[in-house]
Parts: C-alpha cells; sequence; structure tokens
C-alpha cells in the first residue's frame, strides 16, 4: 500500500480481515512497540506456537503490514526477521462501508475496546504503587478517577 498524503484508506475487504485477527493484532504490536523480530521471539513473548506465528507474518505480510529486514546482528541471518512496516492507515469512514466492511470493523472496534480495557485495568492496579514498591507519587494522578 504506497502512503498518500492524509494516510492511505484500507479499503480492501481481505486486508481489513487479516488485520483484524486477535493474534496478529498482538504480533504487529509487539513488531511495532519492540522493533523487529524473529517468529520464534515472537512466539515466546507471546506465548504462541511458531508455526501459528509463521503464518500470521506472512499473512501481515502478505498485505503490506510486516516486511523482512535485515538481521539486528551477522550472527542472526540464518532466522527470517520481520518489522511493522511504518505508515498512516485509516479506514473508510462508515457511510462508504458495504456490510462486509462493517462486519469486520466491529470486530476490530471490539479487540481495541476490549485492549483499552484490559490497559485501563493494569494501570488500576498499578496505581497504588509505583513499579519499584514504592507509593504512588503525582504521576499516578494521570490515570486515577
Amino acid at each position: 500500500m504506497p502512503e498518500k498524503p492524509g494516510g492511505t484508506e484500507i479499503t480492501e475487504l481481505a486486508a481489513l480481515k487479516a488485520l483484524a485477527q486477535p493474534r496478529r493484532q498482538q504480533i504487529l504490536q509487539r513488531l511495532t512497540l519492540h522493533g523487529p523480530a524473529t517468529s520464534a521471539i515472537l512466539a515466546r513473548a507471546l506465548g504462541l506456537n511458531t508455526g501459528a506465528t509463521s503464518y500470521h507474518l506472512r499473512e501481515l505480510a502478505r498485505y503490506g503490514f510486516v516486511a523482512d529486514t535485515v538481521p539486528p546482528r551477522p550472527d542472526a541471518r540464518r532466522a527470517r526477521w520481520w518489522q511493522a512496516v511504518p505508515g498512516d492507515r485509516r479506514f473508510p469512514p462508515p457511510s462508504r462501508r458495504t456490510p462486509g466492511v462493517r462486519l469486520v470493523m466491529n470486530e476490530l472496534n471490539r479487540h481495541a475496546y476490549a485492549a483499552d480495557l484490559a490497559l485501563f485495568e493494569q494501570l488500576q492496579r498499578e496505581s497504588g504503587t509505583g513499579a519499584d514498591g514504592r507509593e504512588a507519587d503525582e504521576w499516578a494522578d494521570g490515570h486515577a478517577y
């Protein structure tokens, strides 16, 4: 998907479906946050098996969400390394969504809300004390209610 000014709209239903799969979202998020990795590294980090992880990586690559990359070290050349492909990706506005796209968008939204809720719950658990076990300071006030 070539990048356009103002972002690239993902209109292909198959690409949206590929992105809506929860394990693929986990893989893409991990690559985005932590940088390049092999399927084995991703599988260990996410609690998946390497075969399924490889399959999901190939599907993400098929639609341009991830790509092969150069290994970070010369001794790591035997494994296939993957990276997230950066870009400003956007979804079609509701007025232009077909029934199939609406279903996939609902699934994407459901996963996004679940991830937001999980993060909120984690922040609540951690708001009583800092990561080092000390009492919370004014930084904890940012996510307290």
